[in-house]
């Protein structure tokens, strides 16, 4: 999210592994192990900060106006929003289409985006951020989210964990990618989703924990030509070095 908070991990990204266990150890890595050697990396980092967002319902739109595109644009199209006082669910769900096209146009895909924010808008309104945590209720609001046309998984459990403060996570591209390179094998959304659940991680950790793997994929374990020299995880990675590493 806010691009100023990759820098906190900077200075500790050639942290001691010690930490994670090796891959010649007896004990496999785990995400708790994951999320311990992150945490060292970036010791700064906090989702609130990470977000640059303190509002939940401008987080929501945030969420949806992300899709496919870079934060930077994100941001604009909600600094639209803003502009024309189209923050609160219930301005947003009767707001003009063409002027919520026009405030978020520079997020691409503004026509779709527009009719999702205004769908979310009205569920939101009705909806109330204080929610029971149990599984099955969090389970049911997940559902309830992704029936709304223009809400997948990964942007339905940003919210769950992000907006309404509930156990959640987020499979993405950068959590999957980081996954196969730890453990050697691909790994689907859902796979992610349960395990790190089942390690029974509080809800705060949660968020850190996203927001760690966010950053720790833009800095180091990139997509293309990953910083595999001084890694703090590379004592644990079944490809570093072996995937176009850049020293």
């Amino acid at each position: 999210m806010a691009e100023n908070n990759r820098a906190a991990g900077r200075a500790g990204a050639a942290a001691d592994a010690g930490d994670v266990p090796a891959k010649t150890a007896r004990a496999p890595l785990t995400w708790r192990d994951l999320y311990r050697a992150l945490a060292a990396w970036a010791p700064d980092l906090t989702p609130d900060g990470w977000w640059g967002i303190a509002d939940p319902y401008e987080r929501a739109w945030g969420t949806v106006l992300v899709q496919n595109t870079a934060w930077t644009n994100a941001k604009r199209a909600l600094e639209g929003l803003r502009a024309r006082g189209l923050t609160a669910p219930d301005a947003l769900e009767v707001a003009d289409r063409a002027a919520v096209e026009k405030a978020i146009r520079p997020a691409g895909y503004y026509r779709q985006k527009a009719a999702t924010l205004r769908r979310l808008a009205a569920f939101l309104r009705r909806t109330p951020l204080e929610q029971p945590c149990d599984a099955a209720s969090v389970e049911a609001l997940r559902r309830a989210l992704l029936a709304i046309k223009g809400v997948g998984e990964e942007t339905a459990d940003t919210l769950l964990l992000y907006v309404f403060r509930l156990p959640a996570f987020i499979g993405d591209a950068y959590t999957r990618r980081l996954a196969e390179r730890l453990w050697g094998r691909p790994f689907a959304y859902g796979e992610v989703r349960r395990a790190v659940l089942a390690e029974g991680f509080a809800v705060d950790e949660l968020a850190l924990f996203h927001a760690l793997i966010v950053e720790f994929g833009k800095d180091v374990c990139r997509k293309n030509a990953p910083r595999c020299a001084g890694c703090p995880l590379a004592a644990a990675c079944q490809l570093a070095g072996r995937v176009g590493a850049r020293r």
